[in-house]
């Protein structure tokens, strides 16, 4: 009960954010909108999602690692506050950055829901397709992360063997160069 409601306040207080970056964006203050997304992020998760989007994928995850305990609701708020820095740097033509922050929000978003059952809700199962539709037409395909019944096994897969996954894939692209 104690975790539902830390969940449901922290879910609250996003957004509250995402409405005011909403606002400036629709305004076409882009400016504003990653001013108010950094100051988001410094506020709920002690991190600017800037600096996260250049952080390599297995670090980034590590960051939401508290005494052994994986915080998905911090997780989660980043990766939705990445999602919209992609939003506002593709609508900017910064299609670099907005792929970078795409991916990070993909792969926390990810993270968030195989943690945190409270979350996995078929809205956020959505947005997590959409993203990684939105990832493609941006640049390269994600990496295996395509269909819906992909993306689904991938959240009944624990979050050791994923890892595990991660770090032996990037091992055969380290031989493949």
């Amino acid at each position: 009960m104690l975790r539902r409601g830390y969940v449901e306040t922290q879910i609250e207080a996003l957004a509250k954010a995402l409405a005011s970056i909403l606002l400036r964006r629709n305004e076409g203050d882009y400016n504003g909108a990653i001013t108010e997304i950094r100051l988001a992020g410094q506020k709920m998760t002690g991190m600017d999602p800037t600096a996260l989007a250049a952080l390599a994928d297995e670090a980034l995850v590590d960051l939401f690692l508290f005494n052994k305990q994986f915080d998905a609701a911090k997780c989660y708020m980043a990766g939705r506050l990445l999602e919209e820095q992609a939003e506002v740097f593709a609508l900017q033509g910064k299609n670099e950055s907005a792929e970078k922050s795409f991916q990070k929000a993909y792969i926390l978003l990810m993270e968030a829901l195989t943690h945190d059952g409270l979350l996995r809700t078929e809205e956020n199962i959505a947005l997590i397709e959409q993203l990684a539709s939105r990832r493609r037409t941006i640049g390269k395909p994600t990496p295996g992360h395509g269909a819906s019944s992909t993306i689904s096994k991938q959240l009944e897969t624990t979050p050791r063997r994923r890892r595990a996954l991660r770090i032996q894939n990037r091992g055969r692209t380290w031989l493949a160069n």
